[in-house]
């Protein structure tokens, strides 16, 4: 397998004399509006121990480290062909719209704790999880994604779309609103959104690397709201039913609409003086509710003390974020530009004549959750000894953790040696059926913030023996024609011969033995049911 600009290339490769089938994998994200994540890996500061500026997008890195950035033209799920809509909203749960990911996924690869990259994990892993929990951060409901402005034409725009890693034909579009009422404090489910546009297959831009079609938006819509797309490309097999999913926050504008005209004041004072380690916050309230329309942060350094400095980089973040309902400057006819010159002339300008705003200044220590990693999900044959691996688990501000781990359902017999350690031994009795534990970590830091996860202990009885192993243990050692495995259903399968066997080392989900997405033709199974002989 070749790694070539961060994209993997298709190929027959001979390793050490065995041949292994791998896949291709193709790329894309929305340009204009940018979709969350693009827009997070374009400002460039989340390498390394680097938290971004921008709050939702250091969401994204507190829970996935560097991966949901680098990974930003992957947000992408396999659906059982034909990829029509309704298969697509029963394998992508809801609150998972935005990073495509299944309801089903198996628990991700723990990163090793924040703020640390991707490198050094196994190709297969990174392929099982380029849909898991670590691009959860993009889901989060959050006042700080960057909302673009888009202004319609005859309540038309160009939508752009980044195709450059790969651009894949034939494919086709559908683009999503988020109905009027969308409640933005909550994750993005299938119910809150109207289909608003259908393309088939785009013409690509050779020279721009780009897809661009029209989208018409609903009579009368303006506002906030969440435009969603949905690239998907036609297919038969398992490896053509690719989809790629895009989340934009965004600002609908009429044409014609009038610009923030309402005077509600001087945007600073000379009494505003933020120090090194405080953060500015700004709000833009409604009324009557006074519910915030607008919730920025600006956190204050040694670089950005003086008040020309952060004063125009937080009118900067209003402008280009929020420039629909409000703008701070200098009124100069119908125009409202920032002055960097007369920091404390600058006035905000607002769309509603109810609405106001306030700017605060809090500690930038504020505490963050932790972050609780419990784990790969695993199977095993009862009785069996296994350890719980809490040491995933991370705090952003380095807190100290205290951990607790309890049995979330019950089957008698078993036992967990320490559970307040980190890790633990845990007890598994024998079974007489196939059970499934669920295992609860909760992580608290040394200021009580809390957060939970969970793993999932497949417990299988004992059959008298059979196969090889439980899948996926001892994977690397997999042959084709001969290793037979207990499957994750609870049945015995075994390799296939060559070729269809030389994917039994993929841990993919298409090639996981008895999962839900196994290919369903069997010609691209490297897996068949297996039924040992009768013993005499």
């Amino acid at each position: 397998m070749k790694w070539m600009n961060g994209l993997m290339t298709a190929g027959l490769i001979v390793l050490g004399g065995q041949q292994t089938i791998t896949p291709a994998f193709a790329h894309g994200a929305l340009e204009f509006p940018p979709a969350r994540q693009k827009w997070c890996f374009l400002q460039n500061d989340w390498g390394g121990d680097n938290l971004p500026a921008n709050e939702a997008c250091r969401k994204m890195k507190v829970i996935g480290g560097e991966y949901p950035f680098t990974q930003w033209h992957e947000y992408a799920h396999h659906t059982k062909p034909p990829g029509d809509l309704d298969t697509v909203k029963k394998e992508i749960a809801d609150g998972q719209l935005c990073s495509g990911t299944v309801g089903t996924t198996r628990k991700a690869a723990p990163h090793k704790g924040y703020p640390i990259a991707d490198q050094g994990y196994p190709i297969a892993d990174r392929y099982r999880n380029r849909n898991s929990n670590r691009k959860d951060g993009v889901n989060e409901p959050s006042n700080a994604w960057h909302v673009t402005d888009i202004i319609t034409k005859n309540g038309n725009f160009e939508l752009v779309f980044d195709g450059s890693p790969a651009p894949h034909r034939p494919s086709y579009w559908q683009v999503f609103l988020t109905k009027p009422g969308y409640d933005f404090s909550q994750r993005l489910k299938w119910d809150d959104l109207d289909l608003i546009t259908e393309v088939g297959d785009t013409p690509y831009d050779e020279e721009s690397k780009r897809f661009k079609f029209d989208v018409t938006v609903p009579d009368g819509r303006t506002g906030k709201a969440i435009l969603y797309v949905r690239w998907q490309r036609y297919g038969d097999t398992w490896f053509e039913s690719e989809g790629f999913y895009s989340c934009a926050d965004i600002n609908l504008i009429a044409e014609d609409s009038e610009p923030p005209s309402f005077d509600k004041g001087y945007f600073i004072s000379r009494g505003l003086d933020p120090q090194p380690g405080e953060r500015l916050r700004f709000r833009l309230f409604s009324a009557p509710l006074y519910s915030e329309k607008v919730d920025v942060y600006l956190d204050i350094t040694a670089a950005n003390q003086k008040p020309s400095i952060w004063a125009k980089q937080l009118a900067d973040k209003l402008n280009q974020g929020y420039g629909s309902q409000l703008r701070v400057g200098i009124r100069q006819g119908d125009a409202i530009e920032y002055n960097d010159q007369l920091p404390y002339e600058n006035k905000v300008y607002v769309a509603s004549e109810e609405d106001s705003f306030a700017i605060s200044i809090e500690d930038g220590n504020s505490n963050l959750p932790p972050l609780a990693d419990a784990g790969q999900d695993t199977a095993v044959v009862g009785p069996t000894t296994i350890t719980l691996n809490g040491t995933g688990s991370s705090d952003p501000d380095g807190d100290p953790l205290a951990y607790h781990w309890h049995l979330h359902n019950t089957l008698e017999g078993v036992v967990i040696d320490n559970p307040n350690a980190a890790t633990t031994a845990v007890t598994i009795p024998s079974v007489t059926e196939r059970k499934e534990l669920i295992f609860m970590l909760r992580v608290t830091d040394d200021k009580g913030a809390a957060s939970t996860d969970t793993v999932t202990v497949t417990v299988n009885p004992s059959n008298g023996g059979g196969y090889n192993y439980v899948w996926p243990d001892g994977i690397e050692n997999y042959e084709w024609g001969k290793t037979v495995v207990l499957g994750v259903d609870g049945n015995l399968w075994k390799c296939k011969p060559f070729p269809q066997g030389a994917w039994c080392k993929q841990n993919v989900p298409a090639y996981t033995p008895g999962g839900p997405d196994m290919a369903p033709n069997p010609e691209q199974q490297p897996w068949e049911r297996y039924t040992p002989p009768a013993r005499r």
